[in-house]
């Protein structure tokens, strides 16, 4: 499975090919603290980066590897209706430890991971309403309709993330900058 990191660019794509992938550790991280990244769509990280950094007057860097895909260790929300069933099993064990607080999806992670109660090295999922109709608008055939009366559509770039628990999870391999290109010509000489 081909994933995306977009991160802020700091012109330092040599540290970032040493050290990548980079950890998120915001408080406002949708699944926890771990590694982001967009599954398969390239354009989900452009939309990331022009949304996060351009905006705000910086540069984006958008990285590329691959995990082996492996639904015993990928806790796969989107794929695998199984994981989809115990994560709601899970949500709904653990209403009595929030005491009324709301149940969030960082929460439920960070809880299991905490306390062991899972062994996966990541999650996939896809959030609803996550991505603003502009994004699509940017794309001929981003969204395909089934009917021609019916508002139902099929998402052909689904913005899908992957969440890695551990730096070296899924056996990730061929980290690279993909994005500029004027980094992608430092590694050629590496």
């Amino acid at each position: 499975m081909q994933l995306y990191q977009t991160l802020e660019d700091r012109n330092n794509p040599d540290k970032i090919l040493k050290d990548g992938p980079f950890k998120c550790e915001r408080t406002t991280a949708w699944l926890g603290f771990g590694y982001y990244f967009w599954d398969t769509h390239i354009e989900l990280s452009h939309w990331w980066g022009e949304t996060v950094y351009i905006q705000k007057g910086k540069n984006y860097i958008i990285t590329s590897c691959f995990i082996v895909d492996n639904s015993d260790d990928l806790w796969d929300l989107v794929g695998v209706g199984k994981h989809r069933i115990e994560f709601k099993r899970f949500v709904e064990e653990l209403e009595g430890e929030f005491k009324g607080k709301e149940i969030t999806v960082p929460k439920v992670i960070t809880y299991l991971l905490k306390f062991n109660l899972i062994s996966y090295q990541g999650i996939r999922v896809l959030p609803e309403r996550s991505v603003k109709s502009q994004f699509y608008d940017k794309f001929t055939y981003s969204k395909i309709r089934f009917i021609d009366k019916n508002t139902a559509t099929l998402d052909l770039i689904p913005p899908i993330q992957v969440c890695l628990f551990g730096k070296k999870c899924l056996n990730l391999y061929d980290y690279c900058i993909v994005y500029p290109g004027n980094y992608t010509k430092i590694q050629d000489f590496a």
